[in-house]
């Protein structure tokens, strides 16, 4: 009966150490969980940031839109007083001197507009590239839990 209960004391011994072992690595998990919580803060803030900055970029695209209207009014009132210049006054070089003029305004109108769509499209690779790199972090994690980005 002595040697059961010596058993089980080393039985209890080698529990006491294991309970004792599984707590230590559950406190460093969740130490590496508290630093990759941190690090998600981190990068939430990083987004707010990116996020306020394309709130200026499409706070600009709404200005440009409003620019392309005034714009295109303008255009509209140029057709307008062409056509009373042709009807009253108008001589082969003031024809040509205000189509110059409507040449170049729809040059700009076209640059910008072709500037606007580039802008477009870069900010769409731009959230694919986020979202890419996301799917990618969390991957990492997963694989990895103290893969850092830094």
């Amino acid at each position: 009966m002595e040697i059961i209960l010596a058993k089980l004391s080393q039985l209890d011994q080698r529990f006491d150490k294991l309970n004792s072992d599984i707590g230590k690595r559950f406190e460093s998990i969740d130490k590496r969980f508290d630093a990759v919580d941190k690090r998600f803060d981190g990068i939430n803030s990083q987004f707010e940031s990116i996020d306020k900055r394309f709130d200026g970029v499409d706070k600009k695209l709404a200005d440009h839109d409003d620019q392309f209207d005034r714009v295109i009014d303008k255009l509209i009132n140029h057709d307008g007083r062409i056509e009373k210049i042709e009807r009253t006054m108008a001589t082969k070089e003031d024809l040509r001197k205000i189509t110059d003029t409507l040449d170049y305004l729809l040059k700009i109108s076209l640059e910008m507009r072709q500037e606007l769509i580039m802008t477009n499209n870069a900010l769409g690779r731009h959230e694919d590239r986020i979202e890419h790199l996301e799917k990618f972090e969390k991957r990492a994690i997963k694989i990895n839990p103290s893969f850092r980005v830094d």
